[in-house]
């Protein structure tokens, strides 16, 4: 082989590693920033109100700890379990845990992803999916959760979850707050030129997943939700099957306290499926 051979090689070599490496490091760098601006957990925790909440923590197949909440009624007429959003951690739920005890006579449980919180480990989507099966396997097995009381309550990134979940242990009842069609249809809301579809890993696909569940589900939009455009829990609510309900939450944007028409909407829907 001529010199010249030797180097049109050489430089194609040079070039195939410099691209390996450009797309290793792009991959990576998308990964994390992903996961910084998707997964934003707290690890400061809030006081617990001992007098009236039970933690424990449960370890899922992949080793990570799973941290909860359980807030206990005497002869619940239901048992919610919470999926929280991306931020934050399962202390900011303590309220509304009451509230739930107080209006619809409901024991409650909350629980952390990994790495928000308590909980060990790395949030992704698929350790958030495993996350919630195993901590809702560990209180149904520990006959703290009733199937058939079961109410799973998703709020915004945690309804994602709380759609997947309703796949392996099915609830009562499935209500969706203020939650998205998928996250790269919700990435590409705020950022859109950028082609979020091709770029994210992390899908939460819920339009593609909810036609598919056979449980009553109640939907809750904000209609000046700057984050979860509107439209979203329209689609939402389209795609899935009988019985189903849709709430506009007027004026309502993505974090503004919850009104005091989610209780009452979320109360008669309860009572029409007992």
């Amino acid at each position: 082989m001529s010199w010249f051979g030797r180097s049109k090689k050489h430089w194609f070599w040079r070039r195939v590693y410099f691209y390996g490496f450009f797309l290793i490091m792009f991959f990576a760098f998308k990964q994390f920033i992903e996961r910084k601006l998707v997964f934003r957990g707290d690890s400061e925790m809030e006081p617990i109100p001992k007098e009236r909440i039970a933690e424990s923590f449960c370890e899922t197949p992949s080793g990570n700890k799973i941290h909860s909440w359980w807030m206990p009624v005497p002869n619940a007429r239901w048992h919610i379990v919470i999926f929280h959003g991306n931020a934050g951690n399962l202390s900011f739920y303590g309220s509304r845990m009451a509230r739930f005890a107080e209006l619809l006579k409901a024991s409650t449980m909350v629980f952390d992803y990994p790495g928000y919180g308590l909980s060990t480990g790395s949030p992704d989507e698929k350790s958030c999916y495993e996350s919630a099966t195993s901590v809702i396997q560990d209180y149904i097995q520990r006959g703290l959760i009733d199937p058939n009381k079961l109410v799973y309550l998703g709020e915004s990134l945690g309804g994602g979850v709380a759609v997947e979940q309703s796949r392996v242990v099915p609830p009562r009842a499935l209500v969706l707050l203020k939650t998205f069609t998928s996250l790269p249809a919700a990435a590409k809301n705020l950022y859109p030129m950028l082609p979020t579809f091709t770029l994210m890993s992390n899908r939460f696909d819920n339009l593609g997943k909810i036609g598919q569940l056979h449980v009553p589900v109640i939907l809750f939009s904000g209609t000046r939700d700057q984050l979860v455009p509107f439209q979203h829990g329209q689609e939402l609510f389209e795609a899935a099957n009988n019985p189903k309900k849709f709430v506009a939450l007027v004026g309502s944007r993505h974090n503004d306290l919850i009104p005091d028409l989610f209780y009452a909407e979320l109360v008669s829907f309860l009572d029409q499926i007992r």
